[in-house]
């Protein structure tokens, strides 16, 4: 009997500057569904959310003690990334969402996988032909 679907925690970040994150678990397929971030300090910062190399949220905190919530629905596939940016440091952040099983390895994109040889053409069409 599989396990049920419940939420987890999929980042936790306290503080550090630059770039932090992981990779999705061999199997696994994540789905983000909310980040939550605070800056408790003094000094302005930026922070971003990036999911498989693509910045997906970002924020900038630009007074002390401020908090940010934010709902999405982002899919990250076995070995993508989950990550997040600080400019200056001092950000408390979670990224929270669902984990799956997913027996199937995707070796591409699906959507891109779904749309090839589907492309829109920018030419005009030919009367005589079409």
């Amino acid at each position: 009997m599989p396990w049920p679907t419940y939420s987890e925690r999929l980042l936790r970040v306290a503080g550090g500057v630059g770039w932090t994150g992981g990779l999705v678990p061999p199997g696994k397929r994540a789905v983000v569904n909310d980040v939550s971030a605070s800056k408790p300090g003094p000094n302005p910062d930026r922070f971003l959310l990036a999911i498989a190399g693509y910045v997906l949220f970002e924020h900038n905190f630009l007074a002390a003690s401020s908090a940010v919530h934010h709902e999405l629905r982002a899919v990250a596939y076995a070995g993508e990334s989950i990550e997040v940016f600080q400019g200056a440091g001092g950000i408390y952040a979670y990224i929270c969402g669902f984990l799956f099983d997913d027996p199937v390895v995707a070796d591409e994109d699906p959507l891109e996988a779904h749309w090839k040889g589907r492309e829109i053409s920018t030419q005009p069409a030919d009367p005589l032909t079409s």
